[in-house]
């Protein structure tokens, strides 16, 4: 049925005199003239607020807080003695860190070799074989480098004129 009105002459024809004369009633501005757009008036009164907010000056006052703060010996209410971790004891330390610089060796007829070795801003001159610390020790020595070693076998090459930092054993 929609169908049939929509293709009917009729409906086409009084659809088109309605839009013609609705385009000439705007065009000719029948009906009056387009209201005149202002600007909103500056002085706006201030907007009141419905809110009663007199009552919470009295809320946030310190008298009216049963608990003080501020009294003595007492805690802050923020504070828990909950999650204060227990102290470990530090064990000492079983290691200790050495800068060591080989600055080279001498060589005498009746002497052995004597080796130049700053540890830890000391000079030291020391022979094949002597302690340098708790299990660590001389072993060879030539122009380039020097060589320590521990009981365990390990072995520490030191260049000449380079600091090298060793952890070693306390005793």
């Amino acid at each position: 049925m929609m169908t049939q009105t929509f293709e009917s002459r009729w409906f086409t024809l009084s659809l088109q005199v309605g839009l013609w004369l609705l385009l000439g009633l705007i065009v000719l501005r029948w009906r009056g003239a387009i209201p005149a757009w202002n600007d909103a008036p500056a002085e706006n009164p201030m907007a009141t607020s419905a809110l009663p907010t007199s009552a919470l000056n009295n809320l946030f006052a310190s008298e009216s807080w049963a608990f003080s703060g501020s009294a003595a010996g007492s805690l802050s209410p923020f504070a828990t003695r909950h999650f204060i971790p227990t102290v470990a004891s530090v064990a000492p330390p079983t290691t200790r860190k050495i800068e060591l610089v080989y600055q080279g060796y001498s060589r005498a007829a009746a002497k052995p070799e004597s080796v130049f070795l700053q540890t830890d801003n000391k000079m030291a001159v020391l022979p094949l074989g002597s302690r340098i610390a708790p299990e660590l020790f001389l072993a060879t020595v030539n122009a380039r480098e020097c060589t320590l070693t521990n009981n365990a076998a390990q072995t520490h090459r030191l260049k000449l004129n380079t600091k090298t930092v060793l952890e070693v054993s306390v005793k």
